[in-house]
């Protein structure tokens, strides 16, 4: 199952300062749009980005909108290996969906 992605979203980017890795990490994002991914308890999530904002879509709907401000702020504390990591933010589970997948996933050889 894939979503349709707005045009919009084709070729967000914007460098901000904080983790070395968060330009190329929010690249990896826009990449797999729409395709599936799992919570840690196996849930399926969908995900688009519009603008700076992330929408994830459980059920056929959308659940949670995410700024860029969140992902950059979990983005900050990566490595991240369990959802207290970031719990004091964004949807934690939909964060590590998000963040440890193989597709987006940071490890410390990433390019800057």
């Amino acid at each position: 199952m894939r979503m349709a992605m707005p045009s919009s979203a084709a070729n967000v980017k914007k460098k901000t300062g904080g983790h070395p890795a968060e330009s190329e990490l929010w690249e990896r994002v826009l990449k797999p749009q729409g395709a599936i991914f799992r919570t840690v308890e196996g849930k399926p999530l969908l995900y688009r980005v519009e603008g700076n904002g992330v929408y994830f879509e459980r059920d056929g709907r959308v659940n949670k909108k995410m700024s860029r401000a969140d992902f950059n702020k979990a983005v900050a504390r990566l490595p991240l290996t369990k959802t207290t990591d970031i719990n004091d933010g964004f949807d934690s589970a939909f964060l590590i969906a998000l963040l440890t997948d193989p597709r987006i996933a940071w490890h410390p050889g990433l390019a800057a």
